[in-house]
């Protein structure tokens, strides 16, 4: 089994424009799950809602977890924005299908910030901490990036 992901800092709305591209380019159906994991199926042209946590699209009319794009959904809100994720395992075409559209995503993406520990007052420059120009310019506005767990945070205003 192959796998392809991509972990990221992004504000919510970046996120699910994402998904509306693909819903636009592709038949596909779209699961959801919020943090209780209750599931919902949407429909062609729902929204995605505000309580939703985890995506899984998948190419026709079939929800199986395997062969789908999973997407996590980081934390998004006044304080802070954490590291969102988009991930893909399988083979054959969806896989590369769905490897392909992340691959292009991944493209978009700035990199490269200091990861900053404040137990240790330590930080070093990391080239592959990706994230959008929304969350750039939510840091900007004074927005903590975080990575998905532990207490550090990332500095993306800093050149190397």
């Amino acid at each position: 089994m192959k796998k392809s992901s991509v972990t990221f800092l992004s504000t919510r709305r970046e996120i699910v424009d994402f998904i509306e591209k693909i819903r636009a380019g592709a038949e596909v159906t779209i699961t959801t799950a919020n943090d209780e994991n209750e599931l919902s199926v949407l429909q062609a042209d729902a929204p995605i809602t505000d309580d939703c946590r985890y995506v899984y699209i998948n190419l026709g009319a079939v929800f199986e977890k395997e062969h789908g794009l999973f997407i996590c959904m980081g934390q998004d809100d006044q304080t802070c924005i954490k590291e969102s994720l988009i991930s893909v395992a399988g083979d054959g075409y969806e896989f590369e299908y769905w490897k392909k559209k992340i691959s292009q995503f991944k493209r978009t993406l700035l990199k490269g910030a200091y990861v900053v520990n404040p137990h240790f007052d330590r930080k070093a420059y990391y080239k592959n901490v990706y994230y959008t120009t929304g969350a750039k310019a939510a840091f900007d506005h004074g927005i903590q990036m975080k990575p998905m767990a532990g207490w550090n945070f990332y500095l993306l205003d800093e050149l190397r």
